[in-house]
């Protein structure tokens, strides 16, 4: 199923909806969402494939040249990686969010109706059917409705009332073919 993306005037709804929230995006709020999907892909074995590939052909290339001691030359990188992933992730956050400020996406209404909620910006308006969300991931800060494994409508919770919020778990949980929602 594709999603509906429409530019231009909305035509109003038929009826009113359910809930309604006016979000506003932080860089925050989208570094949390980048970790996730760090998170997500590594819970798959595929995404391990790569990074011990080029682990064992690193060592083979360095046992093959006569340095014993190849692990002196891997262990510096495997310390590496985990300090500076945060800093790419912040990076990445920071060109995401002045990407989305130039489009005029950092400020958005959501309304939530029985089968669909709309997204409305500046620049136009979505809508997307709740069957054609992945997941709905609950953050500390954030609801995250997962349109694919690496794209989501952010919901900062500061805009969501309890009832809001119980209201788009409801809807994921009672998918039988979706996972339930998942708390990071």
């Amino acid at each position: 199923m594709e999603q509906e993306i429409i530019f231009g005037a909305r035509d109003e709804q038929e009826y009113p909806s359910k809930h309604t929230a006016r979000c506003k995006i932080e860089q925050n709020d989208i570094l949390d969402f980048q970790k996730l999907i760090t998170k997500e892909s590594f819970r798959h074995p595929k995404a391990y494939l790569m990074p011990i590939a080029g682990l064992l052909f690193c060592m083979s290339v360095l046992s093959n040249s006569g340095l014993a001691m190849w692990y002196l030359y891997i262990i510096p990188y495997l310390i590496a990686i985990p300090i500076g992933v945060p800093f790419i992730w912040r990076k990445n956050a920071k060109k995401a969010f002045n990407r989305m400020k130039d489009m005029g996406q950092l400020e958005y209404e959501i309304s939530f109706y029985d089968a669909y909620f709309v997204t409305t910006t500046a620049a136009g308006w979505q809508k997307t059917e709740y069957e054609q969300l992945n997941k709905i991931c609950v953050s500390d800060n954030a609801l995250f409705l997962m349109h694919s494994p690496s794209s989501a409508t952010i919901v900062p919770k500061d805009s969501l009332t309890d009832e809001m919020l119980e209201f788009l778990i409801s809807i994921q949980t009672a998918s039988p073919n979706k996972n339930a929602a998942k708390k990071k």
